[in-house]
C-alpha cells in the first residue's frame, strides 16, 4: 500500500511539474517563414521562387505595377501581390484569408494571436494612416534567424538581401495586410 501511495505521489508531482512551465518556447525565425500557403490547395509560395514557378500555382497575372524608383515589378494575382527582383519573388503581400503565413497567421487574426504565433516585437508603429486606427507590427531578422531590435538596425540593411521582414498591418486590432520580403525590397519601397 505504501508503494502504491509513493508511486501515486511521484506520478502527481511529475504531472504538476511538467505543467508548471508558464514560459512558452521562444519563437524562432528563418527562411522557412518567408512563405505563404494557399489555403484551398495547400500550395506554398516562397520568397525566392521564380515568376514561372509562382504562376504555375496561382495562374496568370491580373495586373502589373512597376515602381517608379526601381526596376522591380509588383504583380497582382487576385488575393496575392508578388514583388519581383530579377524575376525572383522578393516580396509577398496578402490581403485575404485565402492565404496564411508559415506560422499560421492569416487576415482577420488579432494582435494577440499574432504575438502567440510570432512572439513579441519592439518594432511597432502607431497610427500609420491619418484618421484611422491602423498600426503595424514588424519582425526584422537576419539569415541566422536573429531578431533585430528597432534601435539596432544595421547600416547595410538597404543594400543587402541578408535581412528579412514580416509585417502585419492591423485595423481595429485585426490583421488586414501581411507583407513578407527581404529588407532591401522593403526599404526601397517605403
Amino acid at each position: 500500500m505504501k508503494k502504491f501511495f509513493t508511486l501515486l505521489l511521484c506520478l502527481f508531482l511529475t504531472v504538476c511539474l511538467g505543467c508548471s512551465s508558464s514560459q512558452p518556447a521562444p519563437v524562432t525565425w528563418g527562411e522557412d517563414d518567408l512563405s505563404v500557403t494557399q489555403v484551398s490547395s495547400q500550395s506554398v509560395i516562397s520568397y525566392g521562387m521564380t515568376r514561372s514557378e509562382i504562376e504555375q500555382i496561382v495562374g496568370e497575372e491580373r495586373g502589373v505595377s512597376t515602381a517608379s524608383t526601381t526596376k522591380d515589378d509588383s504583380i497582382y494575382y487576385g488575393n496575392l501581390y508578388v514583388g519581383y527582383r530579377d524575376d525572383m519573388a522578393a516580396e509577398l503581400v496578402i490581403e485575404s484569408d485565402t492565404y496564411r503565413t508559415a506560422k499560421g497567421v492569416t487576415i482577420g487574426d488579432t494582435k494577440e494571436e499574432v504575438e502567440r504565433r510570432c512572439g513579441e516585437t519592439d518594432y511597432t508603429r502607431g497610427t500609420i494612416i491619418v484618421g484611422s486606427t491602423a498600426y503595424l507590427m514588424q519582425y526584422l531578422f537576419d539569415q541566422k534567424g536573429n531578431l533585430i531590435p528597432e534601435d539596432n538596425i544595421p547600416d547595410q540593411i538597404t543594400t543587402s538581401n541578408d535581412f528579412y521582414t514580416v509585417s502585419f498591418e492591423f485595423e481595429k486590432n485585426r490583421v488586414v495586410r501581411i507583407r513578407i520580403c527581404d529588407a532591401r525590397f522593403s526599404f526601397s519601397r517605403t
